[in-house]
């Protein structure tokens, strides 16, 4: 995980008022690591007004009744109208506005998208200043409007009573239905990316567009992705991360920077594990030896190739294709 620094973020003092504690620290999160934990689900209606504040957490809020509701963050004030979503960031200062007489019916669910993530220290208390990015250009909406009975309220509303629910499988429960309300999200967020990207705009989607993206922009998606695709051709050659670049239009120091947001890894990291991918498909052929693979996928030696698979997969390569052969599992499993 690449972990970047951004603005100065406020909290609370002893008599309520704001004070500077220091600057966000963003975390880039690898997509397959996404497992979230739940910290809080429940609908309820507030007739208070939530004042000046930061949370240690993300929030999910939806509005489920007839009166709207006011987000006011920074210079942005949105009006949560009856079925809009938003997504509230943590360490990130807002406020909430809501009709007094009305009420504002709503469902509100706090989670971190992966139990390590900031940290394995379960003590919100601890936390320092965070945000998380997703790897591949993949992000959330910040707003977004739905409509009575659309999936995602349903899948939220499930995920309120799952976590309600008093017996030992409701942890389990709970996390499996918001794995589903995570993909619908980066689902919404990834179409208004894509959007914004046909429309030729070079701005990042995380800006006032809606969308909270991976910190990689069209203009900029289109290079790392043309560096990929020769990443992809010469996997088994030793290129050199100024070709790399290169291919990208890119200077060695910015593709670096975005080739990590994009993707989670360093450019060597990424080259090891394609060499790995592609070696699990020969190993599932036995016209193949150990020496020929190691070849074929740019390993200098058999002993380099095994040791290099071994600290990917656990196993040796030889270890792998007598599974493969035994049934056990298949060349794609890992």
């Amino acid at each position: 995980m690449v972990a970047n620094i951004t603005g100065l973020i406020e909290t609370q003092n002893a008599q309520g008022r704001l004070k500077k504690i220091g600057r966000r620290k963003i975390v880039t999160l690898p997509i397959e690591r996404v497992h979230p934990v739940v910290r809080i689900a429940h609908r309820m209606t507030s007739t208070h007004d939530i004042h000046r504040r930061w949370i240690r957490d993300h929030e999910i809020i939806v509005c489920c009744g007839h009166a709207s509701g006011w987000l006011v963050r920074d210079d942005d004030k949105i009006e949560i109208k009856p079925f809009d979503l938003v997504v509230v960031e943590p360490y990130v200062a807002h406020e909430i506005h809501v009709d007094a007489k009305r009420g504002f019916d709503h469902i509100a669910v706090h989670f971190d998208w992966a139990a390590d993530v900031p940290s394995d220290d379960d003590d919100l208390e601890q936390r320092s200043a965070y945000g998380v990015q997703l790897t591949h250009g993949l992000g959330w909406p910040e707003h977004w409007p739905l409509s009575r009975g659309h999936g995602l309220v349903q899948k939220l509303e499930e995920v309120v009573h799952a976590f309600g629910h008093d017996w030992p499988a409701a942890g389990l429960e709970t996390s499996s239905l918001m794995m589903s309300v995570m993909v619908d999200l980066i689902r919404l967020g990834n179409g208004a990316c894509r959007a914004k990207i046909q429309r030729k705009s070079n701005e990042n989607c995380g800006g006032k567009g809606g969308v909270k993206s991976g910190g990689v922009g069209g203009e900029q998606r289109v290079r790392i992705e043309r560096a990929l695709a020769m990443l992809d051709r010469r996997f088994c050659e030793d290129v050199p991360v100024s070709e790399m670049a290169e291919a990208a239009g890119l200077s060695v120091t910015h593709f670096g920077r975005l080739f990590r947001v994009w993707t989670g890894q360093s450019p060597a990291r990424y080259m090891r594990e394609r060499r790995v991918r592609e070696a699990r498909r020969l190993l599932g052929d036995i016209d193949f030896s150990i020496k020929q693979i190691a070849v074929k996928t740019g390993f200098k030696t058999p002993y380099h190739f095994s040791k290099v698979f071994r600290q990917v997969d656990g196993l040796s390569p030889s270890q792998y294709r007598e599974a493969v052969l035994a049934g056990r599992v298949g060349p794609n499993d890992r």
